[in-house]
């Protein structure tokens, strides 16, 4: 063991690395969640129906999503929406690695058997990255093509306007904000294509129609979306 290995393995023991979910107890060694919250984990449905799901009636007609998947269904004040703020606000992206982990084994399947060709993280403006350090959408998919294999086309969509959160909005004025806030770079590369839009967070669907918008302009692409979180109605 040298010293760099040496000081680490103190450093967790004086200050472990706490599960994202309730930051009471360690993390633990295997998975994202401490004991406790890997018991009682609050799965989403809709990985059952991804055809026919509460995130498809988000869309109205003009807008053909093939499937959609949520990991977990999100309560005010959760283990999930504590884990999600960890990965936002907190520094901490391996979160979202380990997120995408779990949406890959849980979903790989389902990836296969729709035979998705590229996942395609929601962007974020190049303000906000400055800010943060990272994507967050971008690294739920590094997590997911670690089990899965599929590629990732991390630039084929740019966020071209900033925008204020969008907590809080209504979904008017989220779709509003968002109008032109999104532009198509790697068009020829994703002709043919179906790909999987992921995000962190899928509210209103405001964000992703704004993705989708400008991936209509292509031909022969089919869309569908995945997050991991989905808040509870």
């Amino acid at each position: 063991m040298n010293f760099t290995t040496l000081l680490k393995d103190l450093s967790q023991v004086v200050y472990p690395v706490l599960c994202p979910g309730c930051a009471k107890y360690p993390q633990s060694e295997v998975t994202l969640f401490c004991d406790l919250c890997n018991d009682d984990l609050p799965y989403s449905h809709t990985g059952l129906v991804p055809k026919e799901n509460r995130i498809i009636s988000l869309f109205d007609s003009s807008y053909i999503i093939e499937n959609a998947i949520a990991l977990f269904a999100m309560d005010v004040e959760s283990k999930i929406e504590h884990c999600i703020k960890e990965l936002k606000y907190n520094h901490r992206p391996e979160v979202g690695f380990e997120l995408g982990k779990l949406f890959g084994e849980r979903f790989g399947n389902i990836l296969n058997k729709e035979e998705i060709d590229c996942l395609i993280p929601v962007p974020l403006h190049r303000k906000k990255f400055i800010f943060r350090g990272y994507n967050q959408s971008f690294e739920i998919c590094k997590g997911i093509s670690s089990k899965t294999g599929i590629s990732i086309f991390k630039d084929s969509i740019s966020r071209s306007k900033g925008t204020n959160t969008q907590t809080g909005k209504s979904k008017s004025l989220r779709l509003k904000s968002l109008k032109n806030a999104f532009t198509l770079q790697s068009k020829k590369a994703l002709i043919g294509k179906h790909i999987l839009l992921i995000d962190d967070v899928i509210t209103t669907g405001a964000t992703l129609k704004g993705c989708i918008n400008v991936l209509n302009t292509l031909d022969n692409i089919r869309i569908s979306v995945g997050c991991v979180a989905l808040p509870v109605e």
